[in-house]
């Protein structure tokens, strides 16, 4: 009798135990979920939702036109470097 009722325990132990595992895992998903962004698009007057989004798109595409000219910028003063090596090397 003991040993059926401290299994059966342990069985509602490990039940419970993966239900709040799950529900967590689902506060922390829903959390994330609400985050906002927190940086200010507009200072002083009105701003509709639309704008805002037009507004947040837009710099995040400057955001990624800048990202990929220094990727340019690194690519050509790498090569720049390579061509000056080469160019040693081949002196010596």
């Amino acid at each position: 009798m003991l040993c059926k009722s401290a299994r059966k325990n342990a069985v509602l132990r490990s039940l419970a135990e993966e239900d709040l595992h799950l529900m967590q895992a689902a506060v922390r998903a829903r959390a994330k979920r609400q985050r906002t962004d927190q940086r200010v698009v507009q200072k002083g007057g009105l701003i509709s939702a639309a704008d805002g989004r037009l507004k947040v798109s837009q710099r995040v595409q400057k955001e990624a036109e800048k990202a990929g000219r220094a990727a340019a910028r690194a690519v050509k003063k790498r090569a720049k470097e390579d061509a000056t090596q080469r160019a040693e090397a081949s002196d010596s």
